[in-house]
């Protein structure tokens, strides 16, 4: 089955229409297609990302259906080939800071220059489908809120180590590139981050 970051790099892949007639032809209706336009007017790769899941939510759809799809629709199925694919890492970000979290001042900066693609961003750094809809919700058509909640809430995620790496690669696999994330660290420096409950912590000692 088909995961969430796999769906998101084959939606993004494929324009607007194909996608429609994708859905249509996995036994999709156009009332589901029209109805997450409506929810998303100003997003199109959201509904196109969306379409799918609910897909494959519905019809425990797999790759082999996606495949048999394209091949009615006369398209070529090499592109669910690209999206297994790791992009390769390029950056000129030094390689000691990779396994760095990032501080609060670079996902501040990186919150104001990644726009529109803040939700793929989420997919990639593996936030839920269902957290990264509650952040929508909660901050409306604000991009630049979205993007600090989506970066944040990845950054308090136990299960992989939430390294200024691991958010470069993410950056590349959307194809945003890390160049920007690069420039920030530049200015802002890179420091060893503390949690909050850490640092709380130890400047009530110092008090003492």
């Amino acid at each position: 089955m088909p995961s969430d970051i796999e769906l998101q790099r084959f939606a993004s892949a494929c324009d607007e229409n194909t996608i429609r007639e994708l859905a249509i032809h996995l036994g999709m209706t156009f009332k589901a297609w029209d109805e997450l336009q409506r929810n998303n007017p100003d997003y199109i790769q959201i509904v196109k990302y969306r379409i799918l899941i609910n897909w494959r939510e519905k019809c425990s759809g797999r790759f082999i259906n996606i495949a048999n799809a394209l091949t009615e629709m006369k398209l070529t199925t090499h592109m669910l080939c690209q999206v297994k694919r790791i992009r390769k890492r390029q950056c000129d970000i030094s390689e000691e800071y990779l396994d760095l979290i990032p501080t609060d001042e670079i996902l501040d900066e990186l919150a104001q220059v990644i726009g529109v693609v803040s939700f793929q961003l989420g997919i990639e750094l593996g936030l839920p489908i269902t957290s990264l809809d509650t952040i929508q919700y909660n901050n409306g058509r604000n991009l630049v809120a979205q993007c600090k909640d989506i970066l944040f809430q990845w950054r308090e995620d136990q299960r992989v180590k939430p390294t200024i790496g691991v958010l470069v690669q993410a950056l590349v696999n959307i194809e945003r590139g890390a160049s920007c994330l690069g420039e920030i660290i530049k200015t802002v420096g890179v420091k060893k981050y503390i949690p909050h409950e850490k640092r709380r912590r130890r400047e009530r000692l110092r008090h003492f």
